[in-house]
């Protein structure tokens, strides 16, 4: 009995150091992940409401619709 208590508590020990290891890591990576995920999202936006704002889509379609009104020179 006193043999197979400690084979389970080095096998328990050894995940335990490998889950305490590698745990950070693990987390590291995920929030990298989500905070690049969420700049491209935000950058994403931005160039979708930018050209908004400034004006430029607008004038874009104004020049698509009278584009046939102009005379050739």
């Amino acid at each position: 009995m006193a043999d197979g208590r400690h084979a389970h508590r080095g096998i328990l020990k050894q995940a335990f150091d490998h889950l305490h290891a590698h745990f950070p890591i693990e987390a590291v990576h995920r929030l990298g992940r989500w905070v690049a995920e969420h700049v491209e999202d935000a950058l994403g936006i931005a160039g979708h409401r930018l050209p908004r704002l400034v004006g430029i889509e607008n004038d874009l379609r104004a020049a698509q619709n009278h584009a046939d009104d102009q005379c050739r020179q």
